[in-house]
């Protein structure tokens, strides 16, 4: 009897020690889940200094501006200076394998001549299923955009949109 209660006993102990395995296991398989991988900072990544090619569509026709634009970070938002004088920022974006998606922030501007004029984005870039204002990618070191500029006169001939495509330097 006695070798009959100690295999009973070693049974009930041997189930009790494979529950705990199976336990132990997936407490690790769960917590190895739960630890995040880096997120790349890609936001991070696109800060430099980028040569430009702007195509403006006018009114009067189409014109091609190169130029030299900056990115930068101040805490949450990302900044873009385009010849070190027109401020672009930016504070929310999505990002994905190859880069971010991004909505830029709307602004009033003064042009050369001292006229005001809004500047706003327009969410032509696909991210997902969401369209952006912008778009980074990661491989080619590119950033685009699309800006729309409209002049507060409803008659203005003025009223433009500038598509910018970046390349770091």
């Amino acid at each position: 009897m006695k070798r009959t209660v100690g295999l009973q006993i070693s049974k009930h102990l041997l189930m009790r020690v494979g529950s705990f395995v199976i336990l132990l296991t997936s407490i690790g398989i769960f917590e190895s889940c739960n630890k995040d991988e880096a997120t790349p900072d890609f936001a991070a990544e696109s800060v430099g200094t980028y040569s430009y090619n702007a195509n403006i569509l006018r009114n009067n026709g189409p014109e091609n501006i190169l130029g030299t634009l900056s990115i930068s970070r101040d805490g949450g938002t990302t900044i873009i200076v385009i010849d070190e004088i027109e401020e672009i920022k930016y504070s929310r974006l999505d990002i994905v394998a190859d880069g971010y998606g991004f909505d830029m922030e709307s602004a009033t501007i003064t042009d050369d001549n001292g006229n005001f004029v809004s500047r706003r984005g327009s969410g032509v870039f696909a991210v997902g299923s969401r369209g952006y204002h912008g778009r980074y990618y990661t491989k080619s070191k590119q950033l685009v955009f699309r800006a729309l500029y409209d002049y507060p006169h409803p008659l203005s001939q003025f009223s433009f949109s500038a598509d910018v495509k970046a390349t770091q330097k």
